[in-house]
């Protein structure tokens, strides 16, 4: 057991109030746990032992580092994490926060891929049985990888999928004919409990099928854009794939895939 109270004559130890810490984000989803978890404990060489001596010059080197091989969006991503923990810990410990004071990186906007529809037909050509099953259950439902990746039998109501999704907002997805069958056996989704295997195995099929790279959130985009063309409002398509605000859908997803998606849309992606 954790002893939370341990401390030396200088002040708290930083791995005690790390480990409090990822105590405290149990309250957050599984995913974001784990990556939490996994940005800490590469942080966690760079930073003295005693958490009063931490500063941000030592949060900087760390960060500098990142900066010779990731991209400027992967350092906001680690610089999130560092400053939630220690803006935690400066109301837990009573300290002044050293994260405070760190700016993050300017960065041009994330190029979204969207899979089109005579793209989709293709990838699904090169999968083996249960790839098909899971890339046609996210490019009919607008599930996350993450989502999938915990989907289980007690999610399937009658014939709606009921999930906690990003930020733990409720949805309810229905599930149409295809999703149906595909769900009557959900044991195919085993192979994809992992961090990254979705995305990993979809990558490796798309340079199959020879098509540009692709990951689950390119089916996601696809299917804004074909309901978005057969005139389901923004109000609906926001519900579906789980987004606080429908500007977010209309920005990020409506906008792009009407201009690259659509194009051939049927009424049934499964065909």
């Amino acid at each position: 057991m954790i002893d939370f109270a341990a401390n030396t004559q200088a002040g708290t130890l930083i791995t005690t109030a790390i480990a409090s810490y990822l105590c405290y984000i149990r309250r957050f989803t599984n995913s974001t746990q784990q990556h939490y978890r996994w940005v800490l404990r590469g942080f966690e060489s760079y930073c003295p032992t005693v958490l009063e001596d931490l500063t941000h010059q030592h949060i900087e080197a760390y960060l500098n580092d990142l900066l010779i091989n990731l991209c400027c969006r992967t350092h906001n991503n680690r610089l999130t994490v560092i400053k939630s923990f220690c803006r935690w810990a400066s109301g837990f410990y009573e300290i002044s926060n050293p994260a405070e004071k760190i700016h993050f990186i300017r960065e041009d906007p994330p190029s979204r891929r969207v899979m089109s529809i005579d793209e989709y037909h293709r990838l699904l050509k090169v999968c083996t049985a249960g790839q098909r099953k899971l890339i046609m259950l996210i490019a009919n439902t607008g599930l996350r990888a993450a989502e999938v990746k915990s989907l289980t039998e007690k999610n399937i109501i009658g014939l709606n999928i009921v999930i906690d999704g990003k930020g733990h907002r409720r949805r309810v997805i229905p599930i149409n004919q295809v999703c149906q069958e595909i769900l009557a056996d959900i044991n195919f989704l085993k192979n994809y409990r992992k961090r990254n295997a979705i995305y990993s195995m979809m990558q490796y099929r798309c340079r199959k099928a020879g098509i540009a790279p692709a990951g689950p959130h390119a089916l996601r985009h696809m299917l804004a854009g074909v309901l978005a063309g057969q005139g389901v409002s923004l109000f609906k398509i926001s519900k579906l794939l789980g987004h606080a605000d429908t500007r977010t859908t209309e920005k990020i997803y409506i906008n792009l895939t009407l201009e690259s998606a659509v194009a051939g849309v049927t009424d049934n992606l499964h065909l």
